[in-house]
């Protein structure tokens, strides 16, 4: 009894220091991150000035012709590029002589055009043209809750490149991202799940994406975090490296996002895994039950979340901490308002919804918005939902699959979480918002991929669910 007793508490021992340990390090990864991000914000500063100026200068004439808001394949709401945010991250990345670079990394300082000018128009662009003339603006803290990380990049490409040729390399990059993060994908999934991956993409307009520097690091983030989950998982660490993955994740979205589709860098890589929990599961011998694998799917969906938005949230806090030592008060009336602003705190929860379905009309609306676009929503999932409904009946394929599928669901429904609680921004920028539902367009698929029977399925490695599966 007492041997017992003494090996429990060695146990107890022994697992307490390994989550401390764990702990220091998350920890160690969120104060190692600030000072990162910070020091580079400072450093890049430095960059040659003359080159960068001239660069952007060559392409203003380019951005002046195609507006703030050029639609691309069509008239369609979600083609438009955001050429308005692009100016503004060519403005901040350009030097300036009047404030120090520790203060310009601080504040996220940038410069805009003021009276009569202003009176025509809040415009980045003509903002821009007006600095690369040399005639008066003014500076002003508008950005300075976000990390601006971007900038960082963007500096950096300007010593080679001007801004249309920074949308080629963006393209060719972003392209390139992709394909890795499919071969991995095709090698460790098969076909289908590959196909649906590929579709998924397609609603997003991803020649629009290509083409504005705003919308790209958040799909570099998600390739690369798919890219990683597989790596891990194929070196059997992905259970122990997965927490600092999505704290990692979550700390570079708030350093480079610009509010568009954070939620994208923790959905796409935790989609990955669900898929592969039931793709392990599927393949091995062992007798694992159907509530054995649905925890295990629903543990790592909370396990990353929380580490997700820890990384995020910490991150996104530190850059207010920073800026304070700058703007005092103003930093905190602009964080409070920010909050209450983006969250919607007036909106009641019909004006939720209707955020929510802005973002789903944005992706199947043709041109404008109407107030029947929401039905062809209903339409289309109803649509989908009976071919799956058929291919299950017509293939048997049980209930014990739909079940195990189920937590897909659960990551799908993502996006709309985020547009209920930041209502008000969802709203007003439904036109790139939306396409945070690639989450939910790719969860959709592979659950109808990974709830249907495949014995007969060509090209795709996955197979059957055992036959314990049924039992259980």
């Amino acid at each position: 009894m007492n041997l017992s007793a003494s090996a429990h508490n060695t146990f107890l021992v022994e697992r307490s220091l390994i989550i401390g340990k764990r702990l220091l390090i998350l920890a160690g990864i969120l104060m190692l991150a600030v000072a990162l991000g910070f020091g580079l914000l400072v450093v890049t500063r430095f960059l040659p000035a003359d080159i960068i100026v001239d660069n952007i200068a060559r392409d203003i004439a380019v951005m002046q012709a195609e507006g703030l808001y050029p639609r691309l394949a069509g008239n369609a709401i979600g083609n438009a590029q955001d050429n308005f945010t692009d100016a503004v991250m060519l403005s901040l990345a350009m030097p300036v002589s009047d404030i120090s670079a520790i203060k310009q990394a601080a504040t996220s300082a940038n410069w805009e055009v003021t009276g009569a000018l202003w009176e025509q128009g809040n415009d980045p662009i003509r903002s821009l043209a007006v600095r690369l003339q040399r005639l008066p603006t003014e500076a002003n803290s508008n950005y300075a809750t976000y990390w601006q990380g971007h900038v960082i990049i963007v500096r950096t490409l300007l010593l080679l490149f001007s801004y249309t040729q920074i949308r080629t390399v963006n393209g060719m990059l972003l392209l390139a991202a992709l394909i890795v993060a499919l071969a991995f994908l095709w090698r460790r999934l098969g076909g289908w799940t590959s196909f649906a991956f590929l579709f998924s993409i397609i609603p997003l307009a991803p020649l629009t994406i290509f083409r504005s520097m705003q919308y790209v690091s958040m799909f570099y983030l998600a390739f690369l975090g798919m890219i990683v989950v597989f790596y891990l998982q194929e070196q059997t660490e992905l259970d122990r490296w997965d927490l600092e993955l999505f704290l990692i994740l979550g700390i570079a979205t708030a350093y480079f996002d610009f509010l568009t589709t954070p939620v994208i860098t923790w959905g796409i890589p935790m989609l990955m895994i669900s898929v592969l929990i039931l793709h392990d599961a599927n393949r091995s011998l062992s007798h694992a039950s159907t509530r054995e694998v649905m925890f295990k799917q629903l543990k790592t969906i909370v396990r990353t979340s929380i580490a997700w938005t820890a990384g995020y949230v910490f991150m996104w806090s530190a850059k207010w901490i920073v800026a304070g030592h700058f703007l005092g008060g103003r930093i905190r009336d602009r964080v409070l308002g920010k909050l209450m602003e983006r969250a919607g705190a007036t909106q009641t929860v019909g004006d939720r919804i209707r955020a929510l379905l802005s973002n789903v009309a944005v992706m199947i609306a043709p041109t404008e918005l109407t107030g029947s676009t929401w039905k062809i929503a209903v339409l289309i999932v109803l649509v989908l939902f009976a071919i799956w409904f058929t291919i299950w009946l017509l293939t048997k394929s049980g209930t014990k699959r739909v079940l195990l599928a189920s937590p897909l669901l659960l990551i799908a429904a993502s996006p709309y979480l985020w547009y209920f609680v930041v209502s008000n921004h969802s709203m007003i920028h439904a036109g790139f918002t939306y396409r945070a539902q690639w989450v939910s367009i790719l969860g959709l698929l592979l659950f109808f991929v990974m709830s249907i029977d495949r014995r007969t399925s060509i090209g795709d490695s996955s197979g059957p669910l055992p036959d314990q599966y049924e039992n259980n």
